[in-house]
């Protein structure tokens, strides 16, 4: 009875090792983004953490974050799409160009958003059709 106990012991000891390895070679990005927070927590305590930096990083993130939500959905079907980057700097260019022109600022927004929309629907069309 002891020893079956025992070889129950050692076969979740190496099960459990095994899970914590398999998460660290996994999750390594993860692990050294959090490392990386951690020093610049600890080195800038004053201006790191501040509520106005933290807004800044999360508006920075947040384009790409919307990109790399919509480009998991087309990896998830099966294929890949190079263009979504030069799709959405077209887009984005468009807004800023009418901007600039003194366009009114909705218009602005709208055009770049039919731009990135049109664009889409070409590229989809032509990937499911071709």
């Amino acid at each position: 009875m002891t020893s079956s106990r025992d070889a129950m012991t050692a076969a979740v000891v190496v099960t459990h090792s095994r899970t914590v390895g398999r998460v660290l070679l996994q999750g390594g990005t993860v692990v050294a983004l959090v490392l990386l927070l951690v020093f610049f927590f600890a080195m800038r305590p004053d201006t790191f953490l501040s509520f106005v930096n933290v807004r800044n990083i999360l508006y920075q993130v947040s384009i790409l974050a919307i990109i790399a939500a919509a480009q998991t959905i087309v990896m998830v079907v099966g294929d890949f799409d190079l263009s979504v980057g030069a799709t959405s700097s077209l887009a984005g260019s468009v807004s800023a160009t009418l901007m600039l022109g003194h366009s009114p600022i909705p218009m602005a927004i709208a055009a770049g958003l039919a731009v990135g929309l049109l664009v889409g629907l070409v590229n989809g069309v032509l990937i499911a059709y071709l």
